[in-house]
């Protein structure tokens, strides 16, 4: 092949000079190695530097050549608190910002408590109990293609406690998903999107507490779920369809880690917590689970210049949220359901171990957000 015969010419002009470069070669590797491949290798601030280098490069970056997904990463579906106002935030590559993007509004606001969660860019959530029937309706947001689904009616309709994870396959377009809903009455109850059908086992969850403000992500062949009151996580094995608890890295009852979400990066699972050096809360870390010991080891700690001037006040909550190798670390202003906003955002990679601060992209906290149908 040309590309082979062009790397044995340069190795013959190697051995003859080290520190020499074929003009011919390196000039046409563009026709033999598709471009998109290496921008899809690099890291999230040095594609974006693409732009600066020249016409040609600035139009591949705003055209987002090189990402796989509709939806640029990182990007993360936020809704601590007002569930009935998730959004999208990704990065604008031609406004060179963070921009909310717009989610299709459902017909029917969600109001709390509800069951809500988002994993891989799919948003799962479910309606209160309706009068006189009681049932309970499900939905999953696809925000890759703004796709709502409405799940079949449950089988069996718990009562008071169930623990909801999902499980979704990203190597298809749209995604496919599961739905696994662990009732401790009840057993197990799993919703396949490909066929559209409930499927369940006598397999039951062992904490009776109902959970409040969960995150999931599927490890190993296990579905685990973090619940931020009570601090547990559940594990359900989805090949021994059996479930078990693990505990999450220890903090203090009254840490404000709402949302101490969980994420994979290359095949390790990871969550959050913060920390007290026994007088105060002093920084966020970034915890890993030792797989062999099932216990959980720091990994990266938030600079304590970072955490006192932007994550100190009391008077907020800290929400995360996982995507590939980057965590978002929220300093959140809570008031009620229905008024809450992102004061601090800071951006940390798993991969670099390094920790960016930026602003909320709104104008006044409790304003008006400005949202955009694109990037």
């Amino acid at each position: 092949m040309a590309l082979n015969k062009s790397l044995n010419k340069f190795k013959g002009k190697e051995r003859q000079n080290d520190c020499a470069m074929d003009v011919d070669l390196w000039g046409d590797l563009q026709k033999y190695i598709p471009l998109e491949m290496v921008y899809e290798k690099l890291p999230l601030q040095s594609f974006f530097l693409l732009r600066e280098v020249c016409k040609s490069w600035n139009s591949i970056a705003c055209e987002r050549r090189g990402f796989k997904d509709l939806i640029p990463r990182p990007y993360f579906v936020l809704m601590p608190f007002s569930w009935s106002k998730p959004k999208l935030l990704a990065y604008n590559i031609s406004r060179g910002e963070w921009i909310w993007k717009r989610i299709v509004e459902r017909k029917t606001p969600l109001k709390p408590p509800v069951l809500a969660f988002s994993l891989h860019g799919m948003l799962y959530s479910s309606d209160r109990y309706r009068f006189p029937a009681r049932e309970l309706q499900l939905y999953v947001m696809d925000t890759h293609v703004s796709k709502e689904y409405l799940l079949p009616t449950l089988p069996a309709l718990e009562q008071e406690v169930s623990w909801d994870g999902m499980v979704v396959d990203t190597t298809v377009t749209p995604h496919t998903f599961k739905i696994i809903r662990g009732d401790v009455d009840f057993g197990t109850q799993i919703y396949d999107s490909t066929t559209d059908s409930w499927s369940s086992n006598l397999a039951k969850p062992s904490c009776r507490r109902p959970p409040h403000l969960t995150t999931c992500v599927d490890f190993n062949n296990s579905l685990y779920i973090r619940s931020v009151a009570p601090d547990i996580i559940t594990v359900y094995d989805l090949q021994k369809a059996v479930w078990s608890r693990l505990n999450p890295p220890e903090q203090l009852p009254d840490a404000r880690t709402y949302g101490g979400s969980l994420g994979t990066w290359q095949g390790r699972l990871f969550t959050v917590t913060e920390h007290h050096d026994g007088v105060s809360f002093d920084s966020i870390s970034v915890c890993e689970l030792q797989t062999s010991s099932l216990e959980w080891r720091e990994y990266l700690r938030m600079p304590s210049n970072l955490y006192n001037r932007w994550f100190s006040c009391e008077d907020d909550k800290i929400w995360s949220s996982f995507c590939g190798e980057y965590v978002l670390m929220i300093a959140w202003l809570h008031r009620s359901c229905e008024f809450d906003q992102p004061k601090h955002m800071c951006l940390c990679s798993l991969a670099t171990r390094t920790w960016e601060m930026f602003d909320a992209p709104h104008d006044i906290v409790g304003g008006r957000v400005e949202v955009s149908d694109d990037f």
